[in-house]
């Protein structure tokens, strides 16, 4: 993955600084609109496992790692994601994101990641905490930043 971002950056000496520096803000967000490490580990963990799910609809014969293959981030999904980033941190859903989950909207995304969530306080959060969520467990910007 670490090999597209050199692609999808502009910053020659750190390829992944770009989107490391957008995890960070949206991770930022998050913090400040949740306010709790365990609600915000909950709430990425439901996200993850919509994107495995979702993956997996499209392949289902195959294992929820092959499903994850599937997706195929290139670096121009990476650009189109990172580019939705709004001042205050959070992101909003693309359209590529979307259609890779064979989703019909951010909207049917969002309620498909709240359905995944156990605790009772998630399940008042704010859309744009989820959409930013769903960003980036898709676009794998967690493990590409540590």
């Amino acid at each position: 993955m670490l090999g597209y971002l050199r692609t999808a950056t502009t910053d020659t000496d750190n390829p992944s600084s770009a989107v490391s520096e957008k995890y960070k803000k949206a991770r930022d967000y998050l913090s400040s609109q949740i306010g709790d490490k365990q609600l915000e580990e909950d709430i990425i963990k439901a996200s993850s496992k919509v994107v495995i799910d979702k993956s997996s609809e499209k392949v289902a014969e195959a294992s929820k790692k092959e499903a994850l293959k599937e997706i195929q981030i290139t670096p121009e999904i990476t650009k189109t994601i990172v580019s939705t980033q709004k001042t205050d941190g959070s992101f909003e859903v693309s359209k590529e994101i979307t259609d890779k989950l064979n989703s019909t909207s951010p909207e049917s995304l969002v309620t498909s990641v709240i359905t995944y969530t156990k605790n009772d306080k998630l399940k008042n959060v704010k859309p744009s905490v989820w959409q930013t969520v769903i960003s980036i467990t898709f676009g794998n910007f967690e493990q590409i930043c540590h």
